[in-house]
């Protein structure tokens, strides 16, 4: 009896370092494979990221145009009426808006 308790004691010793090795391989492909899920994530990441960045440039860039267009137009605007407002001055001073 005392030398199948020390079989059983060896089987379960050496059972238990071969089932850490088989464990091993299986730990370090769930690693890798966790790393490579984690990198192609943040690249889809970083692709949307871009894509916004571009979309959300060009649509400001829009915008600052017709900024910039209006506000051509009203300081054309604002000049023609100083030239007509200095012309009519002009005109009521006696002064001729022609050379004699």
């Amino acid at each position: 009896m005392a030398q199948f308790s020390k079989l059983a004691w060896l089987l379960r010793g050496c059972k238990r370092r071969i089932g850490h090795l088989t464990q091993q391989p299986f730990l370090l492909f769930c690693g890798a494979m966790l790393i490579v899920l984690v990198i192609f994530g943040d690249a889809l990441l970083i692709s949307h990221l871009k894509e916004w960045a571009v979309r959300d440039g060009k649509q400001q860039t829009k915008h600052f145009s017709y900024v910039m267009a209006e506000e051509t137009e009203r300081t054309f605007e604002a000049v023609r009426s100083a030239a007509v407002g200095l012309t009519s001055r002009f005109e009521e001073s006696g002064m001729s808006t022609t050379r004699e």
